[in-house]
Parts: C-alpha cells; structure tokens; sequence
C-alpha cells in the first residue's frame, strides 16, 4: 500500500541535501531538515529527530547511513538513500537483509540514470548494432574532493560507483545472464600525493566487449572556479557511435551522420560546477522516488544496482595494481 506524501524528511544538509530541499520546497511540501552544522534557524540538529516523518531522503555521509537506516527501520517508511546504501559491500550485503525483513521501502539515490543525456544513451544502445568498445574518461578537478584524498576512499571509490554501475547497467541492456569480468585496475597518485589514489584506469570485460574507464581527480590550485570537468562515455557499435559529455549532450553517429539525441539548452559546462547541472536529474529522480512511495514495491531495482556494482568495485580494488606513482 502506498504512503501519503505531505512531509518528507532530510537528514543532511550538504550538496545534495540542498539540492533535495531547493526542489522540495518548490513542490510546497511540509520538509523537516537535520544537520548538527547547518545554521538555519528552523532546521532540527539530529535525524533522528525526524522520527515522526514516513518519507525521508537520506543525504548523510555514506559512513553513517547504516546507522541511520537501522534506526528508521522501526515501523513502515520510504527511505530514498544516496547512493551508495553502505559504506562497504559487507554493509550494504547486511543492511539489504535487514530491509527485507522490516516494513521499510527503499530506493537508492543514482542520479546519473535520470540525466537526459544518459537516458539517451540506454535507450539507444541497441540501435547500433554488435557492441565492439565502450570507453568512460572522468577527470575532475576541485578544492574540495581533496578531503577524500586524505582517506583510504579514493577516487576508485567516490566516483568510480558512477562508472561502475554504468558499466553494469550497460550490460544488463546488452546481456543480462553474463557477468562482468575485471581484465585490469591500476590505481594511483599521478596527478598529486596524497593518501589515497587519486588517479584509477582499468578495463572490465562483457564476453569479449572492454569497457575501459580512466578517472582522476586533477591538481586544481589555479582553477578560477574550482570545478571544472571532463566527462564522456563512448560507445562503439558496428552500426554506429553513441557519444555523451556528461551534464552536456548525447549524440548518434551512423552512416557518417550525426543526430543530436540531447543538447543541454545551456550548452557546455565551460568550467562551471557539475553541481549546476545535477538539479535536472535529481527533479527526475524524485519523481520516481515518489512514484515508488505511491506504489506496492517494496525494494526499488536502484537498490540491487547499486549493491552489485558496489561489489563490482570491490573485486576491482582486489585487482588492482597497487603499485604508487608518485609524482
């Protein structure tokens, strides 16, 4: 039975949480908000005072979602969770059966599936033809990512579960009974020391299709706004070529041809923050999220996705070549 949506809940208050109450707020919705650090007056200080909400996005750190996953698992609930659900797979392995034995309804935050341009992509990746490569380059630059580089994370972590459950999404769309296999990772410091690596290249493998990805985080001290990215996913099929810049543009290219699938109307980033760009995908989100608390689903299929491609990216650590490149 679905749930009643007339309050929803936030607990966290950084980037996306914003981004989730700047759209809310918007819908004219009763929102209570949670952040021990945010400074706004009628803001509460602890999620767990958004006991008495029945719809609550979870925007916390990913460390602290197991906990508070557990805690709103008292009595029936929609969680949408940023992804990914735990900070481990063990966790997340633990917490999915947990959810399944509670009254909470969960669906996981993967705001990549809901961007136009990417939408674009899975809708035309049988149109061309056998697969023969599929390439990913994600390479950021910001102040701000630094913080990760100061922990065991890394940049395989943080931005690499985008990559990975593209990857895995791309080949259940191709050939959902194989599994893929990881032909290499090597993760490193290229670009700046720190703890953790800040630089990732690999190739996983569907039967004989590589997927190659290279993603970095870049030394950005003389950036004037400190968010500029590099973001492309290139599919190559017999038929054809699908090309997407990520937050920008999906484009076919068959027969010499080019069709423009989708074109931002603000066209290219040119060195502003992705940020700017996330609200479109995240509006599409919680209109699924929504849907789902509408409906008689217990588990949204976001949930699944993102566990297995958070598995994924841990056999990809277990492969990889850990050798350091210090620069």
């Amino acid at each position: 039975m679905g749930l009643s949506i007339c309050k929803v809940g936030i607990a966290g208050y950084g980037d996306m949480g914003k981004m989730y109450y700047k759209i809310l707020k918007n819908l004219r919705l009763d929102i209570g908000v949670a952040d021990p650090f945010s400074e706004e007056e009628n803001f509460l200080k602890d999620y767990k005072e958004l006991k008495n909400y029945n719809i609550i996005i979870i925007a916390l750190p990913t460390e602290m979602h197991k906990e508070a996953i557990k805690f709103f698992s008292d009595k029936q609930r929609a969680l949408l969770v940023e992804k990914p659900l735990c900070l481990t797979y063990k966790e997340s392995k633990e917490t999915f059966e947990e959810i399944e034995n509670s009254q909470l309804r969960v669906m996981c935050g993967l705001t990549g599936l809901y961007h136009p341009e990417f939408k674009k992509m899975y809708e035309q990746i049988k149109n061309i033809g056998k697969i023969k490569r599929i390439k990913e380059k994600l390479h950021e630059a910001s102040p701000n990512l630094k913080k990760y580089l100061n922990t065991k994370k890394g940049v395989l972590t943080i931005n690499g579960i985008h990559t990975i459950h593209r990857f895995y999404k791309i080949a259940k769309i191709l050939n959902p009974a194989e599994r893929l296999s990881i032909e290499k990772v090597i993760i490193s410091n290229k670009h700046f020391k720190s703890e953790g690596e800040d630089s990732a290249t690999g190739v996983l493998k569907l039967g004989s299709i590589p997927f190659e990805f290279d993603i970095s985080y870049r030394n950005c001290d003389k950036c004037d706004n400190g968010y500029p990215i590099e973001y492309e996913t290139k599919i190559e099929g017999e038929k054809g070529v699908i090309h997407v810049i990520g937050w920008e543009s999906c484009e076919l290219e068959t027969g010499g041809r080019i069709l423009t699938l989708y074109r931002h109307p603000d066209g290219p980033l040119s060195g502003q923050s992705q940020y700017s760009r996330v609200e479109l995908g995240l509006k599409e989100q919680i209109k699924e999220f929504f849907s789902f608390v509408q409906s008689n689903e217990k588990i949204h299929p976001t949930v699944k996705e993102c566990i297995d491609a958070q598995k994924l990216l841990e056999e990809c650590y277990q492969k990889a070549d850990r050798k350091r490149e210090m620069n």
